[in-house]
């Protein structure tokens, strides 16, 4: 193919994979697209190509929140459909760059550029850009708090939408219009569209809209106090929203399995080199480590997911019977929403616990009197509320390791000394001695209720380490992993009712 020809074919790929939503390879079509236009520039409908591979790099430069260089695109787009007069173009670049404003926090500029292409709309831009554009400034004026402004430019896109059976934008339209009505409290208003919208996007079956409208609904009707509403609408969006969660799963895993088809074609490649096996094997223990890092970070996602749906259905079952149920009742729901909290914290103490130790930088000098005074700062609430002393040498060591490492050891130990406290008010003692091969020994006394002989086992297990109902397990177990990072070693002595003493070894900085 001529490099004419190439560059067309590429920028309608880039298209199509966009349109399939696969932004990636549509990103790289439409680079090597631009890579071969500015040889065949003269002729007008490829000169009309080129931007638009330009405006589509620019847009999702966009989705992907990158707005400076989203800006920078549409400012080169603009200058090329000025020189070569596209009025088409034009009106798209000045949109784009009021929406790359918007994104970098500029709305009065913003402002500027899509009312200048409102007015250049008149001179030849298509209805769809019209409508675009007339949405674009209603959501302009939506974020200056002028309501007023913001429907007048909403009704005219979606009148724009309505007359030409652009069903699915009129859709988005009318969603953003409910958002403004609901800032009037207008909140009839409010259903009476989003009904009507969603009429139209269940016949189009674009149930990411219809997810959009649905929980808006919910919100609504909780608003106003009809909580039967609120209930059977979010259990039809939690529903929906389901379904789509497996579908985006579905939709990922063969995004994968393509990925991987295409390593497997590169790596074959590579095997026929014997002199590149070993650089294959680094590769493929790169992947798995990122895998690795990452599986914590998804795992904690899809867990937190169903509680926080258990969470949402509380908080408006709570509203609903406020003041309603009896003490019993009020008891049990207490249980669901307390273990719905404490297994919250226990997911993101996990993903803390598993992301402990990556990427840090190397270790430095770190002040232990410096860290101290940071984790009082950080529990002045609980020192203040239970009236306890936290006592330490001011000229205690220095160590070599990392500053939210050892914060985090430190703040772990003392606040578990707070929480399980005796009657009388807490005192910790920290105390420090010098012992061989350079290490510091640590220890943190608190006069508290003890630890039983048989839990002092297990007590630095993650799980395992107190049958204590208000412990999520997982604290001394974070303790336990710093320490030895540095190669230390930690251990505890404590007695029932005669408090515990927390032992630990650290590298001193000399």
């Amino acid at each position: 193919l001529s490099n004419n020809s190439k560059a067309v074919s590429y920028t309608i790929l880039g298209i199509n994979h966009r349109s399939m939503g696969e932004r990636d390879i549509a990103f790289n079509y439409f680079q090597r697209a631009l890579e071969l236009y500015p040889d065949t520039i003269s002729l007008s409908g490829l000169r009309y190509l080129y931007g638009i591979s330009l405006y589509h790099i620019a847009e999702i430069y966009g989705e992907l929140k990158e707005y400076d260089e989203m800006l920078t695109r549409h400012e080169l787009l603009c200058k090329v459909t000025k020189e070569h007069e596209s009025i088409d173009l034009e009106n798209r670049a000045l949109n784009g760059l009021g929406r790359a404003y918007v994104g970098l926090g500029l709305y009065d500029v913003a402002l500027s550029y899509f009312q200048t292409a409102e007015k250049n709309s008149k001179l030849g831009a298509n209805k769809p850009f019209i409508a675009r554009n007339q949405h674009d400034l209603g959501t302009m004026f939506s974020l200056l708090e002028d309501t007023e402004q913001s429907l007048l430019h909403y009704n005219k896109a979606l009148q724009i939408r309505r007359d030409n059976d652009y069903n699915n934008a009129a859709v988005t339209t009318q969603i953003a219009i409910s958002k403004v009505l609901l800032k009037q409290k207008k909140y009839q208003e409010a259903i009476t569209i989003l009904e009507e919208a969603r009429i139209v996007a269940e016949a189009l079956k674009v149930k990411r809209k219809e997810c959009q409208i649905l929980e808006t609904l919910s919100a609504i009707y909780e608003e106003t106090q009809d909580f039967e509403r609120s209930l059977n609408y979010h259990k039809i969006f939690h529903n929906l929203k389901a379904e789509l969660d497996n579908v985006n799963k579905t939709q990922v895993e063969a995004q994968r399995v393509r990925e991987a088809n295409t390593q497997l074609k590169q790596q074959k490649k590579l095997i026929e080199n014997q002199k590149r096996q070993i650089e294959i094997t680094l590769q493929k223990l790169q992947v798995t480590n990122k895998y690795l890092e990452n599986f914590a970070t998804v795992a904690a996602h899809d867990l937190k997911a169903p509680i926080r749906i258990a969470s949402s259905f509380a908080k408006i079952i709570e509203k609903k019977y406020n003041e309603k149920w009896d003490k019993s009742d009020a008891e049990y729901f207490a249980y669901i929403t307390t273990n719905i909290g404490k297994l919250s914290q226990m997911i993101d103490d996990l993903l803390a616990l598993s992301k402990l130790d990556q990427d840090l930088l190397p270790a430095k000098k770190v002040k232990v009197s410096n860290i101290l005074k940071e984790v009082e700062k950080r529990l002045i609430e609980k020192i203040s509320t239970t009236k306890t002393t936290l006592v330490y040498q001011k000229s205690i060591s220095t160590l070599i390791a990392h500053n939210s490492l050892i914060t985090q050891l430190f703040q772990n130990i003392i606040d578990n000394a707070i929480k399980y406290r005796s009657l009388k008010s807490p005192l910790i003692e920290i105390k420090t001695q010098m012992i061989r091969d350079n290490f510091c020994q640590f220890e943190v006394k608190d006069n508290g209720k003890g630890i039983s002989a048989e839990e002092q086992k297990y007590i630095f297990e993650l799980f395992r380490g107190t049958s204590r109902n208000d412990s999520s397990g997982i604290g001394l177990a974070t303790c336990k992993k710093i320490v030895t990072h540095y190669g230390g070693n930690i251990w505890i002595k404590s007695d029932d009712d005669k408090g515990t003493s927390i032992f630990f070894t650290l590298p001193l900085a000399e």
